[in-house]
């Protein structure tokens, strides 16, 4: 069993491969002021003494004497005497009893033979772990013992010593004195004990060990200060009792002592299952507190659960140290504490922590060494402590990645990551991933040093910001705003980004984040627009907002207008600039347009009196404008002012046109500006009539009426007045409406209410133009036969008929019928007044004399069709049957089969359409007369075949297919080592199917996949050495044994059989089989030695001197060598050699103590083995 005490101590063995632990215990005397001075062996060699020398140096003749069992002299008990005689020759009383000691190369372990002790009367002291790790069942006390102190673990025994009595004379026992060893303790009446040990720091104190009542574990008592016993126990060591592998074990809430009392497990202790090579996944129980220094260090470890509930709440150092093959854990929630190492150099590749996680602190190198991937941390805030080793951070090296939503902890991580002094120690990444605020730092003006802070609060982690602080726009009108700030990566780094004003970014992952804003001004374009004009322009681009630039030159043009300077607004109502200006700062936005400003240009009116006379002011007027010009003041004797003429001269006075005539008064306008004369004017002229008139004759012609005449000449002309009295007139003529009126030398018929608008002077210019002066003129009235119209209605059908108009009075062919309505027959238009009767036959004449239209409705007779039934395939006999349109019939039930079918209905399509059930009610089956045929509709009965691969794997399992119809595509299966022959309908064989064998049976089939063995080839690699014989290939059938295998000789090594792999892999035998083209290996162990490099590393501890380790091949320790290492120093290191590669070697060791030039060994710590590479 191990030994797990406070006295233990540890040291470890550095190999190549990794750690071993050790632990070996010390014997150490309590004796108080005691001395070293004459000392050895009893004449006997039964025990080992030394003599007790006062303060002044005196020998009051008294001893403590140790056992000496390596000797042989004890059987299974020792009886300690009261008096021994020394070397001397000199008598001495037995004060203090010192347990047992044992020989250097003793490795049999024969103290542990011992069961029964007898402590003499004169002991007055047992010292400190005297018989601790023994195995004592009974202890007796002389009559009268003097004893007055029992040191501490004096009897941590490993047997249950079911009672003990204290001598009354006690007064002192040391902690844990009877730990795990005694079931019950008595004093005896009157006895004079007071104190039991002196209390530990903190809420409790460790006192006596105990067996559980299966001694599957070693237990503490947990007392509290005040004495009380809560109930809790503390597990110390595990003892599975066997070294069989257990794949799951569950370490029980509750356990119980031989005196059947039970006990909360509140903790696992130190080193309690350290090194279990037995155990692949534990179950740590909910009422565990706390789990101790090295508790599962270097376990076999594969999965560790906590039960829910889970009351842990620390994990001490090293607590699953170099557990390898732990590959995750969940940390309960309660967890406050994680110590030092507890999980480095661990398998580690993911940790979770239980959501509302209470953990407050990581120590140094927790994780180191993990490559943990992402880990996110607890929303709390974590310390993390660095004091307990040199250079030891939390999570130290490994790949991780370390998210917290906790700005304090993720700041303690960045510092950690920016120590120089980590270097090369730390090289996790640390991500921030709470909510955090960006603060604006923006300058109060443009330039200003002192600042205005604006903040974005409650951002969220891995989501994009818009850079948009809210700022006063007036004072950075022209400008932009530029942010620069100095972030920090994961992995602590820190650089400088610059980001534009509502640039969308994610500085997340880092904490909160400043940037200072600086004003950058902006750059805009200069838009040059013609604005009426004609012609382009470049746009000035990059105009930088507080710099100077010129305005460029005009290059538009337009052709009434010049050019007076730009403007900002299109009206000139904006700001004004000349051409080539230098300005600055035209436009806070990305563009700005100036508009060319014109100004018209102005031509004079001259107005000639032609025939008249007199004068007339000249009139001005601008391009493009309009102007009324003046009433005509010239005068004619005879004449009357008629109009202006517009007369043009070319410049050389060759010829001339009239460009247009205007009324007196008229609104004038010129767009153009090319009429002007040489002398830049136009030339307006008066034209005169004469007072004379025209003689008009409106007659009827053809119609009837009274023909009416009028003179109109320019002495009546009252321009106020139109020609609508003049065009009134009573025509008319049946069958036939007044349109218009033709003058007899104008072909053109004007419409009665156009030309009864007309004004009489534009009548007057009409006849004046067209008759000249004085003329008679004859007005013709013009007439148009009437009509009437029809209107076809389709009463319920489809389709479209246009509407015919026809003349009154004459014989019309009506239009043929296009209106159609499914399942009817068109038999004759009706009138509305019983649109049931026809009235008229399809394309029957019609006459008619009046205007009134009139409205004809189509007439409809329902048609008659057969319906006749068809097998579709089937077979069988079945009537057909008459139906009238728009009555509602029964199908006949179908008397048709088909054999592999299964009929469902019928419906008038071969393969498609609707179906209709059996014996279904259907109405409107076809929309005319004829024979509307019914085709049975079958449903192919489906086949399923199942694919049994027999020995192989296929893809699809099974498929279905239409009875009758081939199997089609099939699946391949594969077999290592066999070649697919194809699917036959037994495993043996039978009828074979290939994707053309027709299925013609009903319900399901299963195929069988047949194969054929392969020759496959075993190629023999010697790895680096040489194949006995000449045969380095065998040819076998797949699934036959290999038989035959040579052996391979290999310089300095021993050969190790053939193996799957190069390294590692299942070992090849005789029979092994294969499936597959395989090349197997030569193993080699080598015959040379190895190193071993021991490091010894003791806690602090008065006494301690040196220690002995020992190794061997075998687990009894039998041909054991041994090291030895001695100095006062607390680190110790040695070189082994010799070792074997390829070895497994058992460790153990113990530690010692010199007394008078004699070696005080203790006893022998846990053995730990470890392969040598």
């Amino acid at each position: 069993m191990r030994n797990h005490s406070k006295a233990f101590r540890h040291f470890m063995i550095m190999m190549i491969t990794g750690i071993l632990i050790l632990t070996g215990s010390l014997f150490c005397s309590g004796t108080a002021n005691a001395k070293e001075g004459d000392c050895g062996n009893t004449s006997d060699g039964k025990f080992w003494y030394e003599v007790i020398t006062d303060p002044k140096g005196k020998t009051p003749g008294k001893v403590s004497i140790s056992a000496e069992v390596s000797g042989g002299h004890f059987g299974n008990k020792i009886v300690y005497p009261n008096t021994i005689i020394g070397k001397n020759k000199k008598k001495y009383t037995v004060v203090e009893i010192d347990g047992m000691s044992v020989d250097e190369n003793d490795y049999s372990n024969v103290e542990e033979k011992i069961t029964e002790i007898t402590i003499p009367k004169n002991c007055e002291t047992i010292s400190d772990y005297a018989f601790e790790d023994m195995n004592i069942k009974k202890v007796t006390f002389e009559s009268g013992s003097k004893l007055k102190k029992i040191g501490e673990e004096a009897f941590s025994t490993k047997k249950t010593i079911s009672t003990i009595t204290i001598p009354k004379s006690v007064v002192s026992i040391g902690a844990g004195a009877f730990n795990a060893g005694v079931l019950k303790v008595n004093f005896e009446k009157g006895s004079k004990f007071k104190d039991i040990s002196k209390m530990k720091k903190g809420s409790y104190w460790w006192v006596n060990e105990w067996w559980t009542v299966d001694e599957i574990y070693n237990y503490r008592i947990i007392s509290e200060p005040n004495g009380n016993n809560p109930g809790k126990a503390e597990l110390i060591m595990y003892d599975p009792k066997s070294t069989k592998k257990i794949a799951s074990y569950t370490i029980p809430n509750v356990i119980t002592n031989p005196a059947n009392k039970k006990y909360s497990v509140y903790s696992i202790g130190e080193d309690c299952f350290a090194c279990d090579e037995s155990i692949s996944n534990i179950t740590i129980p909910k009422n565990c507190v706390i789990i101790g220094e090295n508790a599962f260090m270097s376990c076999e470890l594969k999965k560790v659960i906590f039960e829910k509930g889970s009351c842990l709440k620390e994990i001490d150092e090293a607590a699953f140290y170099s557990c390898v093959n732990l590959k995750e854990i969940v940390i309960p929630k309660l967890v406050e504490r994680i110590g030092v190492a507890a999980f480095a150099y661990s398998g580690l590749r993911k940790i979770t922590f239980e959501s509302g996680s209470k953990l407050k602190f990581i120590s140094g190198l927790a994780f180191d060494e993990c490559d943990l991937g992402n880990v996110y941390l607890p929303n709390n805030n974590i310390t993390f402590d660095t004091a307990d080793l040199e250079m030891g951070s939390a999570f130290g090296t490994g790949n991780k990645t370390i998210y917290t939503a906790n700005k304090a902890t993720y700041q303690r991580m960045i510092k950690e990551l920016q120590n120089e002094e980590n270097y090369g120690n730390v090289d996790y990444k640390a991500v921030y991933t709470g909510s955090y605020k960006i603060t604006y730092m923006i300058p109060k003006t443009v330039g200003s040093k002192t600042y205005n802070k604006v903040e974005q609060t409650n951002l969220r982690y891995n989501t994009q910001v818009t850079l948009n602080p809210s700022y006063d726009k007036n004072v950075y009108k022209g400008y932009s705003l530029k942010f620069t700030g100095t972030l920090t990566d994961s992995d602590g780094e820190q650089y400088t980004v610059t980001y534009k004003y509502g640039q969308k970014v994610d500085p997340s992952g880092q904490g909160d984040v400043v940037l200072y804003a600086s004003a950058v001004p902006n750059t805009y374009q200069i838009r040059y627009n013609a604005n009426g004009g004609i012609g382009s322009m470049n746009i000035q681009d990059g105009v930088v907002y507080n710099q100077y630039i010129e305005l460029r030159q005009n290059n538009f043009m337009k052709s009434d207008s010049v050019f007076k300077c730009w403007n900002t607004k299109p009206d000139g109502t904006g700001t004004s600039y000349k051409e080539g200006q230098k300005v600055t700062k035209l436009t806070a936005e990305s563009s700005i347009t100036l508009y060319a400003i014109w100004e018209k240009r102005s031509i004079k009116i001259r107005f000639s009196a032609g025939e008249g006379q007199g004068t007339m002011q000249e009139a001005t007027v601008k391009q493009g404008e309009t102007l009324k010009l003046p009433k005509c003041t010239f005068t004619c004797p005879g004449k009357k002012f008629y109009r202006w003429q517009w007369i043009y001269t070319n410049p050389d006075d060759s010829h001339s046109f009239i460009v247009g005539t205007y009324e007196d008064e008229a609104e004038f306008s010129d767009t153009q500006n090319i009429y002007a004369t040489a002398s830049g004017y136009y030339e307006f002229l008066a034209v005169w009539s004469d007072a004379s008139g025209y003689n008009l004759t409106l007659v009827p012609n053809g119609g009837t009426g009274t023909e009416k005449k009028i003179v109109l000449s320019a002495d009546n002309l009252d321009d106020s007045k139109t020609a609508y009295e003049i065009f009134s007139t009573d025509f008319q003529k049946e069958g036939s409406s007044l349109i218009g009126f033709q003058f007899d030398k104008d072909e053109t018929i004007y419409p009665v209410k156009t030309i009864q608008s007309w004004r009489l002077s534009k009548l007057y210019s009409y006849l004046r133009e067209l008759y000249g002066a004085n003329t008679e003129v004859r007005i013709n009235a013009v007439w148009e036969q009437k009509t009437y119209s029809i209107v076809f209605d389709e009463t319920d059908g489809e389709g479209y008929m246009e509407a015919v108009v026809f003349k009154c009075g004459e014989t019309a062919k009506l239009p043929k019928c296009t209106y159609e309505k499914d399942g009817y027959q068109f038999i004759g238009w009706a009138e509305e007044s019983d649109k049931n009767v026809v009235v008229y036959e399809d394309e029957a004449e019609i006459l008619h004399n009046t205007e009134d239209g009139i409205a004809l409705y189509a007439v409809w007779s329902p048609v008659t069709y057969r319906i006749v039934y068809n097998a579709n395939g089937g077979y069988g006999s079945m009537k057909g049957e008459t139906v009238t349109y728009g009555e509602s019939i029964k199908l006949a039930a179908s008397a048709y089969r088909r054999p592999g079918y299964t009929f469902h209905g019928w419906s008038t399509d071969k393969t498609g359409g609707k179906v209709y059930k059996d014996q279904a009610t259907v109405k409107n089956l076809l929309p005319y007369e004829g024979t509307v045929t019914l085709y049975a509709r079958w449903t192919e009965n489906d086949v399923t075949i199942t694919f049994n691969p027999n020995g192989g794997t296929v893809g699809r399992t099974s498929k279905v297919v239409g009875y009758v119809d081939t199997c089609g595509t099939l699946p391949t299966p594969v077999r290592d080592g066999y070649e697919f022959k194809g699917w036959f309908t037994s495993k043996s064989g039978k009828i074979q199917y290939t994707s053309s064998t027709v299925v013609d049976l009903e319900g399901s089939l299963t195929l069988y996949a047949r194969w054929q063995a392969k020759k496959i080839t075993v190629t023999l690699n010697a790895a680096g050495g040489k194949v006995n014989g000449n045969k380095s290939k065998f040819s076998i059938d797949t699934g036959t044994g290999i038989t035959g295998l040579p052996g391979a000789k290999k310089e300095n090594y021993t050969f190790d059989g053939w193996w799957t792999d190069y390294t590692g892999g299942s070992k090849v035998t005789a029979g092994t089989t294969f499936a597959k083209d395989t090349q197997i290996y030569a193993h080699w162990k080598s015959k040379s030695t190895g190193k071993v490099n021991v490091r010894l590393t003791i806690r602090k501890y008065a006494g301690a001197e040196g220690c002995i380790i020992y190794y061997s091949k075998y687990s009894d320790f039998s041909n054991a060598k041994s090291v030895k290492i001695q100095s006062s120093k607390t680190s110790l290191s040695t070189m082994i050699s010799g070792l074997e590669n390829g070895t497994k070697y058992y460790f153990r060791a113990r530690q010692y103590k010199v007394k008078n030039g004699k070696k005080k060994y203790g006893k022998f710590g846990s053995t730990i083995s470890k392969k040598i590479p």
